[in-house]
């Protein structure tokens, strides 16, 4: 930390003596107003919704805020999405069913939750009773709502929606009711223009009326039952009861009792026992109302006399943070943690450097202004001036460092100009000594002698009572200096860090240096600005870096060596510079910095850190401004004041901010942009956590947003789409919002979460489902279409193929038909060629034994089945010619052959048609006629004798002339066809015997 540019700033001002009493609060707030999007700067009523929405009445209507943005409902000329006034007097929800209702000066409201949108509510429905100023709602323990209309009181019982008027007793002809509460026991409180009115639901009677000459504004109702009263210039009331509900005591705050204004707009309660007051000028807190304690309002530093602090309204969330409308100014946003770090009231918290508790508690702190006495008690603070003797011109007495030395009862003190003290009688503060050197921080041995580390002249140890310089030891700037023991003292220095030995009056520098063994090593500790070094154990040290982070650090008592550690290298310490640590009554470690304050436990398992939010310093600490009390109280210096907190108290709080999804949008490369948004379409669009895209919904965007309102900037967010990437991926609270491009077709589970403001991950996540539908060609009716024609294809094709092996088998068929047809003629060519005589084209011996065996089964097949045919017979003829060996000798083979085709023709065409002829051989010709008379067969054989007879062969030299011989002979029935031939062959013999030329056979009987 640059000490001298803070030191700058404050160059020229004159210390003055000034003592406060005001017990303060600096509360930590965030503000926004129009410049952040409200709609209007006045915000007189102040709901959150179920979904954690915050709704703000304002003088245009009705906002709605997630945190980061406003959405406004204004006035329009029909209910059906806005207002028909702007005015908005006050807000009330349903917790049951999440309706908000609005009271305004055109009449009844309701945003309907599950509509998202506004609805015009009548409260009577004859005729001309149209009730215009609503001023006041509230729902009681049964939720029955109660409202004030025109002077008038009206009730609605709960999952009713008509309303009936309850006369009330002895009110003015003008009343006018400001503010409804109830009790547990359903006693209900009326804030009116003529006191406060009660009623007993129970009985239905009205109770005496309080406070009935005074105009009151507010009325509240605290965790103990007990009554608050706000009123228009009387202050605030404190009302207990008995069981008849008289009033058994009665507090009254005025601005004589510390109240910031006698005007009081509102009150409310957090959930911690803390009961804050809005008044004409800020707010007020009484912190000790839990307890039972004697009520003491706690002025905030908030209060002025302009009409900028008038707070209108109060309204306590869920995580019990606190929000004020004001007339000008907007909202806030306030966290109760904050009034856990304190402001000691320190003339309108001055820039305190240091500050040191003596033995009897007194806390004293230096500043620019000179040094502040503080009572142990906190009350009230006292400026201490330098003695007239010693009062420099200008500002060089300005006051750095000071430390409370035991060994000798005495408060030393750090200037610009050298050393000084306290006087004895602790009223003035006179210069010791080191006059022109500038010192920083203060440290004492066991015997009372100084260790003074300067701005720029090292570290002197000094004998402040012989005003001896003891030694001086050589360094830059002494940041802080830490007593381990008489022979051992620490040094934090822009440069490094430095082992002092006293007793030697030796050091030894510890720093980055390739060539020195005993410097800092650059791979554990980077950097050489040690801001704070303080002991943990006997050997183990904590030591700050700037900007760098915290270090544990052990020193090897052997051979002095350094070993240091990096302690929570991800945290908010990492590139803070950390100005002071102080160790705590139960040994945890408490660390100023820059960016706020951390809590270490003591043996370095978790860290919490506090910043602004929490309710520490803005502008941070400076190095070395810590103190603790003897009751464990520990104060930290810097340019905000001197906070102040016991560790006891400091709990975090339970902070868990709703998330929502406050907008899709998607993009159809058709129809363009569609949005779903909590602006112009119900919640329960998005509320269902169900979307349908289709196939042409290129891109799609999500914007989420969790209802932190103190620190929205220190939400994390992390989102995945199961079904996409199952991964957490991360973003800044800048960026709320995912795109996700060309969704395949598909189901998809969209899942977001957030932290809060301390980094911690909420338990709720927010989860959507998402249905892709594929394209037309794929959805499922498509999907049914291809089946269909999927499976009717294959039918067809299965046809188509079983035609195609149809025709491909008749094909085939043809092919083998014709093959076995052509086979056939083969065969039978084959068979003729083999059955037949090649010389003479009739059946050779093999052909005709083959057709006379058939002609022989057929005969008997026919004799079987008829009578007539019995002793039918064939004849056989067996023809020679004759002395045809003579003719191949004489004339040649030629004319042989000749011979042999001229005879089969003849004998051929002397047969019948179904007769049989073949060569049997050689010049042999056997014949089958078809008779059973031998008789005519003989005629038929001698016919066929005789024609040859008569043929004589032309084209030789000389005619020749040829003769047959042959033997007839019958088949019988109960012969076979061999025995027939061979008969034939017989009677052929004996024809050739007698003579030649002749038909022999043998008669029958």
């Amino acid at each position: 930390m640059h000490l001298w540019i803070s030191l700058a700033l404050f160059f020229g001002i004159v210390a003055n003596a000034y003592s406060s009493s005001a017990k303060e609060a600096l509360l930590s707030k965030r503000t926004l107003s129009t410049q952040d999007g409200l709609s209007q700067i006045t915000v007189y009523d102040i709901e959150q919704d179920l979904d954690g929405y915050i709704w703000l009445a304002t003088q245009k209507g009705i906002d709605r805020f997630d945190g980061y943005s406003f959405v406004n409902f204004a006035q329009t000329a029909t209910t059906k999405n806005g207002l028909l006034s702007t005015r908005i007097n006050d807000l009330e929800l349903n917790h049951e069913n999440g309706n908000l209702w609005l009271a305004t000066t055109s009449g009844l409201h309701r945003f309907n939750n599950a509509l998202g949108k506004m609805e015009d509510i009548l409260l009577s429905s004859n005729p001309g009773e149209d009730y215009q100023r609503v001023t006041a709602l509230h729902f009681d323990q049964n939720n029955d709502l109660w409202l004030e209309a025109d002077s008038k009181l009206f009730t609605k019982a709960n999952l009713s929606e008509s309303f009936s008027e309850v006369n009330m007793p002895n009110s003015p002809a003008m009343l006018t009711i400001y503010e409804i509460v109830s009790d547990q026991q359903n006693i209900l409180y009326f804030a009116t223009n003529a006191g406060v009115f009660r009623l007993d639901t129970r009985s239905q009677k009205w109770l005496p009326t309080l406070l009935s000459d005074v105009l009151v504004w507010s009325v509240f109702i605290d965790s103990n039952q007990n009554l608050w009263v706000g009123t228009n210039g009387k202050g605030l009331f404190h009302y207990t009861f008995d069981a008849n509900y008289e009033p058994v005591t009665k507090q009254h705050f005025s601005k004589e009792q510390g109240l910031s204004h006698n005007i009081v707009n509102d009150i409310e309660q957090t959930k911690s026992g803390e009961v804050w007051v809005a008044t004409n000028s800020g707010l007020n807190i009484f912190s000790d109302v839990k307890n039972g304690q004697a009520l003491t309002p706690i002025q905030t530093s908030n209060a002025d006399s302009d009409s900028k602090s008038k707070i209108n309204s109060l309204f306590i969330d869920a995580s019990d943070q606190v929000l004020y409308g004001t007339l000008v100014s907007g909202f806030s946003v306030v966290s109760p943690q904050s009034l856990l770090f304190q402001r000691v009231a320190i003339d309108d918290n001055k820039v305190i450097f240091a500050a040191e508790v003596d033995n009897q508690g007194t806390l004293w702190a230096t500043s620019p202004e000179g040094l502040w006495k503080i009572e142990a008690n906190l009350s009230s603070s006292t400026l201490v001036n330098f003695e007239k003797d010693d009062i420099n011109e200008g500002t060089s007495n300005i006051l750095l460092g000071t430390h409370y030395s035991a060994a000798n009862d005495m408060l030393w003190i750090g200037t610009r100009v050298g050393l000084a003290r306290l006087n004895d009688s602790k009223n003035g503060v006179s210069s010791v000594g080191l006059n022109g050197i500038p010192i920083y921080s203060i440290e004492n041995d066991e015997q009372g002698n100084l260790y003074l580390g300067t701005v720029s002249n090292g570290m002197y140890h000094y004998n402040p009572n012989t005003f001896e310089i003891i030694h001086h030891y050589e360094a830059d700037r002494v940041l802080g200096i830490h007593v381990s023991g008489p022979d051992k003292v620490w040094l934090a220095t822009p440069k490094g860090l430095i082992k002092v030995n006293p007793l030697e009056k030796t050091q030894l520098n510890y720093k980055y240096d390739n060539n020195n063994p005993n410097s800092l090593p650059s791979d554990s500790l980077p950097g050489n600005y040690i801001s704070w070094i303080s002991s943990k154990s006997n050997n183990q040290y904590l030591v700050a870096v700037n900007s760098k982070g915290l270090f544990n650090m052990t020193e090897d008592e052997t051979t002095g060596k350094l070993h240091f550690t990096e302690l929570f290298p991800t945290s908010s310490l990492k590139d803070a510079s950390i100005a002071a640590i102080v160790k705590d009554q139960q040994k945890n470690f408490w660390v100023s910095s820059i960016k706020g304050i951390a809590k270490i436990a003591s043996d370095y398992s978790s860290l919490e850190f506090y910043d602004s939010t929490d309710g520490t310093a803005k502008g941070g600490y400076f190095i070395g401004g810590k103190s603790i009390n003897s009751n464990g109280r520990i104060f930290f210096a810097g340019s905000d004041g001197l906070t102040h907190f016991h560790p006891d108290e400091i709990v975090r709080p339970k902070v868990n901010p709703r998330l929502n999804l406050t907008h899709i949008d998607i993009l159809n490369e058709h129809l363009g942009s569609r949005k779903i948004n909590t602006t112009n379409d119900p919640l329960s669009t998005i509320k269902d956590l169900s979307l349908a895209l289709e196939d042409s919904d290129i891109v799609v965007t999500f914007e989420f947003a969790a209802t932190e309102l103190v620190a929205p900037e220190k939400i994390k967010y992390a989102h995945r789409l199961i079904g996409f990437n199952s991964l957490w991926q991360e973003l800044k609270s800048n960026k709320r919002s995912i795109t996700y491009t060309s969704l395949a077709a598909g189901h998809y589970v969209l899942e977001i979460k957030a932290t809060n403001r301390y980094g911690e991950w909420l338990a709720d996540h927010v989860s959507m489902d998402i249905e892709v539908s594929p394209p037309w060609y794929l959805s499922n009716v498509a999907l049914i279409l291809w089946i269909i024609l999927a499976l009717l294809s294959i039918y067809l094709y299965a046809r188509w193929r079983s035609y195609s092996l149809y025709l491909r088998s008749q094909h085939l068929a043809n092919e083998v038909t014709n093959k076995t047809r052509d086979l056939a003629l083969a065969n039978d060519k084959l068979r003729k060629l083999s059955d037949l005589d090649p010389l003479t084209n009739i059946f050779n011996r093999r052909g005709f034994t083959h057709a006379a065996k058939k002609q022989l089964a057929e005969y008997n097949e026919s004799s079987n089945n008829s009578k007539n045919n019995a002793n039918k017979v064939f004849s056989i003829v067996l023809f020679d010619i004759d002395f045809f060996k003579n003719i191949n000798d004489t004339y040649g083979h030629d004319v042989g052959d000749e011979v042999l085709i001229a005879i089969s023709q003849k004998i051929q065409n002397s047969l019948g048609v179904d007769d049989k002829l073949g060569r049997w051989g050689g010049e042999e010709f056997i014949a089958l006629i078809h008779t059973d008379n031998i008789e005519i067969a003989f005629k038929i054989a001698e016919r066929v004798r005789s024609q040859v007879a008569d043929f004589t062969l032309n084209g030789t030299a000389e005619k020749i002339q040829i003769t047959l011989s042959g033997g007839l002979a019958v088949v019988q029935a109960d012969n076979n066809l061999t025995r027939c031939i061979k008969e034939a062959d017989t009677l052929l013999f004996q024809a050739k015997e007698n003579g030649r030329n002749q038909i022999a056979y043998k008669h029958t009987s």
